[in-house]
């Protein structure tokens, strides 16, 4: 009888452990920080120029796609830095389509860095209206600009 009760018991701890700690199976997309070193794409974007340590002219256009709760006001802002984060550029990619859907929305944006020259950051922030650090998301993609 004490055994029954200790399985029991034990059953009922294994189970609460697991109500407590196991995701109800929904997938993260809020403050999560994707490094793209080995590809450019993620289930929230997806970049199609430049590539991955692409060599490209201070003069170059961040294409792709995008789900739409990426885009605010059919935006979001597309960062370039140096490769120790010093920021060279922020602009905004502009949606081509209607972005006020969950699917992906091609984007597009022409970035201009001037003078520079180096290794660099593609940086393409989700548009945090809110605010709150808990919606923040990035997709990070090295690049070399210089000819």
């Amino acid at each position: 009888m004490k055994t029954g009760i200790a399985v029991i018991g034990i059953i009922i701890v294994v189970f609460l452990g697991w109500m407590l700690f196991v995701e109800k199976g929904e997938a993260p997309d809020d403050g999560v920080i994707v490094d793209t070193r080995e590809a450019t794409y993620d289930e929230r974007v997806q970049v199609e120029s430049p590539t991955e340590r692409q060599v490209v002219s201070s003069r170059f256009t961040v294409s792709g796609q995008a789900r739409g709760f990426w885009f605010f006001e059919a935006s979001f802002p597309v960062e370039i830095t140096d490769e120790n984060g010093n920021q060279l550029l922020i602009v905004p990619a502009q949606a081509k389509e209607d972005w006020m859907t969950e699917d992906f929305v091609p984007f597009e944006v022409l970035i201009d860095v001037g003078d520079y020259e180096g290794r660099a950051w593609v940086i393409l922030h989700r548009d945090n209206a809110s605010g709150l650090p808990e919606h923040d998301a990035s997709v990070r993609i090295p690049i070399i600009i210089g000819e």
